[in-house]
């Protein structure tokens, strides 16, 4: 059921969220502290105990310019003595309803392993979604003689869509809560050599690098961008490869959505 005010089950459902992710308490409160996330929280109970939970927070599939609103499903969880049940089965379909309800045209998840694809695959979900993996030779990142320009997540997000035609992305409260996540994980958003890039600093943990003209950043352009007189290797997430890796699923809510071909969107950021 659709929890009108999770508040009064927040401890319960931290515990579960706790039990089945590992995650520490500062970051499982982020999802209920951060203002403004407009998440929606399903859950069933046993009396006053939650024993499975999802969230969904706001999101969006933009198709050559044209947006469309759907939903994100998040931390699906259910507690280890009541799975194979049937019960994650029920909210994941009363998210659905209450989502197309709302005027959703979609959910979207990622699967949190191989095996899962196929059981998302009951419910409607499509694997619709990609991410291509690269690497590239490096020593620092980003060089300094380069100016670079730390970006709000919002700002990010902005550039990030002139640059790509065909993507899925948190919006409004999903991309509020996603803001806290990366900053609670430490990372910056930056701008450099009309690039932007997702960067943990002290660590090789870059996460996407995107050129803001469109296509591939050029080898020149990656040179420029980092210094490599001692050569490592740096792994990255690009919309552009030989080899498009599927990466996340849609469950159609409405024929906008149903009318778009579901096979060849971008998404990276999608907390999984």
């Amino acid at each position: 059921m659709l929890l009108k005010n999770y508040r009064m089950h927040q401890k319960e459902l931290e515990k579960l969220w706790i039990e089945a992710f590992g995650d520490e308490q500062a970051f499982v409160n982020l999802i209920f502290d951060t203002p403004g996330t407009d998440v929606l929280v399903f859950s069933d109970m046993i009396g006053r105990k939650v024993v499975s939970a999802l969230y969904l927070l706001p999101a969006k599939i933009v198709d050559d310019g044209v947006s469309l609103g759907g939903y994100y499903v998040y931390a699906c969880a259910t507690g280890n003595e009541f799975r194979n049940q049937g019960r994650m089965s029920r909210l994941i379909l009363e998210a659905a309803e209450e989502a197309k309800i709302r005027g959703a045209g979609f959910l979207a998840l990622v699967p949190g392993e191989e095996s899962l694809y196929s059981y998302y695959e009951r419910f409607g979900f499509k694997t619709a979604m990609y991410k291509c993996e690269r690497n590239f030779s490096f020593t620092a990142f980003p060089n300094r003689e380069n100016t670079e320009q730390i970006l709000s997540c919002e700002e990010y997000f902005r550039l990030r869509g002139k640059a790509l035609k065909r993507y899925f992305s948190l919006s409004g409260g999903g991309l509020r809560y996603l803001e806290a996540v990366l900053s609670f994980e430490g990372y910056y958003l930056l701008r450099c050599l009309n690039c932007v890039f997702t960067l943990m600093p002290g660590s090789d943990g870059l996460i996407e690098l995107l050129s803001l003209d469109g296509g591939e950043v050029s080898k020149e352009k990656m040179n420029l961008l980092f210094s490599n007189p001692e050569e490592k290797e740096l792994h990255y997430v690009s919309p552009y490869g030989r080899e498009k890796k599927p990466f996340g699923m849609v469950m159609p809510l409405s024929t906008a959505v149903s009318a778009i071909e579901l096979e060849d969107i971008y998404m990276n950021f999608a907390l999984d």
